[in-house]
C-alpha cells in the first residue's frame, strides 16, 4: 500500500494536516505537531490494528513529522505539552519497532528521538546538574530495556546509546569538575564496546584494534594527568585495564594495564607529590594489585 499509494497518501496527509491546523487555530508549530502528529499517530494504529485498512503509511508520515519538530525544538512550552510530546514519541517508538523493519531509520530515529527526549527534561526541570544526570539515567535505562526486549542488535543499542554523550558533556560543562580525562572516558567506553560487538574473522585482529585504540587513549590519558585527581583517576582506569584483561582473556590489555599504572605511579605521582613516603607505599600498593592480577592470570592457566 505504501508503494502503491504513495503520492495519495502524502496529498491526504498533508490536506488533512492543513484542515486540522485550520480547525484548532494553533500558532506554535510544537502545538500543531503534537496534537495532528499524534491524533494521526493513534488513529493509524488502531485502524490498522482493528480493521483491514492498512494506515502504516500515516504512521511513517506522522513519524518523520514529529521527529524533525522534535529534533530541532527548543522545547520553551509549558509543562503538560511538554508530557503529551513524550507520551506521543513512546507510543512512535512502539509502532516503529511493531511495524517497519529498516534498521538505519530505526537507529536514526531512537538516536536522535533519546535526544531529544534528554533535551524535554533538561526544559522541564531546568539546565541544573541534577537535570542532567536524570536525563543520562533515563537514557541508559530506556537502552537496556531494548536490549532486553531484543528489540535492537548491539551496535544499534550502542549507536542508539550515543545520544547520552549530550547530558554527559553538558552536565561536565555545567559543573566545576576539573577532570579532563572525563572527557575523553566516553571515547574509551564506546571503543571497547564497539570492538566488542564487532564480528571479527579472528581474535588476532580484534586483539591488534584493541591494542592500537586503547594505546592511543592511554597516551591522552598520561598527558593530560595534572593534579592528584588525576592521577587517581588514571590509576583507577589502568586498574580497569587489568580486570578487563583478565575477564575478556587479553592478556596484552592486562600488561597495558601494568604499563599504564606503572608509569602513572612512578612518574606522574612523584611530580605533585612530594611526601616521599606516599610515594612509596602507592607504588607498593601497585605492585601488590599486579601481582595479585598476574598470580590470577597464571592460575586460571593451570
Amino acid at each position: 500500500a505504501l508503494k502503491e499509494n504513495i503520492v495519495l497518501s502524502i496529498i491526504s496527509y498533508v490536506l488533512a494536516n492543513i484542515m486540522l491546523y485550520g480547525i484548532f487555530g494553533l500558532d506554535n508549530i510544537l502545538y500543531s505537531v503534537v496534537y495532528i502528529s499524534g491524533i494521526t499517530l493513534i488513529t493509524s494504529l488502531l485502524f490498522t490494528k482493528f480493521t483491514k485498512m492498512n494506515f502504516t503509511p500515516y504512521i511513517l508520515y506522522s513519524e518523520i513529522i514529529l521527529f524533525l519538530v522534535m529534533l530541532y525544538s527548543s522545547f520553551n512550552y509549558p509543562i503538560y505539552i511538554l508530557l503529551i510530546s513524550i507520551l506521543i514519541y513512546i507510543i512512535s517508538i512502539y509502532s516503529l519497532v511493531k511495524y517497519f523493519n529498516n534498521d538505519i531509520w530505526r537507529i536514526v530515529y531512537i538516536t536522535f528521538g533519546l535526544y531529544s527526549l534528554s533535551k524535554i527534561i533538561i526544559a522541564m526541570m531546568g539546565a541544573i546538574p541534577f537535570a542532567f544526570i536524570i536525563s543520562m539515567i533515563i537514557i541508559l535505562i530506556i537502552v537496556i530495556l531494548l536490549y532486553l526486549l531484543d528489540v535492537e542488535n548491539g551496535i544499534s543499542l550502542i549507536i542508539s546509546s550515543l545520544s547520552i554523550l549530550f547530558p554527559y558533556y553538558s552536565f561536565l560543562d555545567i559543573t566545576s569538575i576539573q577532570l579532563s580525562e572525563l572527557y575523553l572516558l566516553p571515547i574509551l567506553i564506546y571503543a571497547v564496546a564497539f570492538i566488542e560487538n564487532i564480528k571479527f574473522r579472528d581474535k588476532t585482529s580484534k586483539t591488534v584494534l584493541l591494542m592500537i585504540i586503547l594505546s592511543i587513549i592511554t597516551y591522552f590519558f598520561i598527558s593530560l594527568s595534572d593534579g592528584t585527581k588525576s592521577i587517581i583517576f588514571d590509576a583507577v582506569i589502568s586498574l580497569l585495564y587489568i580486570v578487563y584483561g583478565l575477564i575478556r582473556k587479553e592478556n596484552l590489555v592486562m600488561y597495558l594495564g601494568i604499563a599504564f599504572i606503572l608509569i602513572v605511579l612512578l612518574i606522574k605521582l612523584y611530580t605533585v607529590v612530594n611526601s616521599l613516603a606516599i610515594v612509596v607505599a602507592l607504588i607498593i600498593i601497585g605492585f601488590i594489585l599486579i601481582s595479585v592480577a598476574v598470580y590470577a592470570e597464571l592460575r586460571k592457566k593451570e
